[in-house]
């Protein structure tokens, strides 16, 4: 009775653990195949551009803005130096703040990040200088509209309009983390936003990644 029972057990799980890799697989091959496949947005007519950047740092993917380009919408922003650019990335608010280093990842926060849907975080970081390995956009007025937008609406505010700084929550003396909106997960990542942001903004990129490389290959 007991060994049958073990075998039932053992044949539970393995059911569960070709489920669970079946399921990888599959997730790797689907992101791949349409990190490959790029969008198809409408050529613009406008003859005045603006610059902006997408920069990773190996995983993760920000939207980096000149600051002069910030509207109103972004005044709340608590600045610790006076930059000229500024990097926007959201995602999973437990890997933001727990994670800063590659050495601090648990497993709880590994698995809460990709299979649950967690609460997220926008991290604004300041910069002075062009990294050279930023990938320059050109975007017209309308572009910029939309992309400005899409940043907006993805910052939390309270009831005096303002967004909602985690204090205590640094990376170094030029960056800043905020609440925001939307929830993360295996099919929303970090990346997979920067992609719909350029999307919004009407730029070439992916039809869904959740990988840094699918959003900057077509740039």
């Amino acid at each position: 009775m007991i060994v049958k029972l073990v075998k039932h057990i053992f044949k539970f799980i393995k059911r569960i653990l070709l489920l669970f890799f079946g399921f990888i697989v599959l997730y790797l091959v689907i992101a791949w195949i349409c990190s490959n496949i790029s969008t198809n947005p409408t050529s613009s007519l406008e003859t005045d551009f603006y610059e902006i950047y997408v920069g990773t740092n190996g995983v993760h993917s920000d939207i980096i803005l000149p600051i002069e380009l910030l509207d109103d919408s972004f005044k709340s922003l608590d600045y610790k130096t006076n930059p000229k650019y500024l990097a926007f990335g959201w995602g999973d608010k437990g890997f933001y703040l727990n994670t800063p280093t590659w050495g601090d990842l648990t497993f709880s926060t590994a698995v809460n990040a990709v299979f649950l849907k967690s609460s997220t975080a926008m991290h604004v970081t300041e910069y002075n200088d062009i990294d050279k390995n930023w990938k320059k956009v050109a975007i017209d007025s309308f572009q910029l509209l939309s992309l400005l937008n899409f940043i907006q609406n993805s910052f939390q505010f309270n009831s005096n309009n303002s967004t909602i700084k985690i204090t205590s929550y640094s990376y170094g003396n030029n960056d800043t983390f905020y609440e925001a909106t939307g929830g993360y997960s295996c099919l929303r990542t970090c990346n997979t936003w920067t992609n719909e942001a350029m999307k919004k903004a009407e730029v070439k990129t992916a039809i869904w990644t959740p990988f840094d490389w699918g959003v900057l290959k077509h740039l």
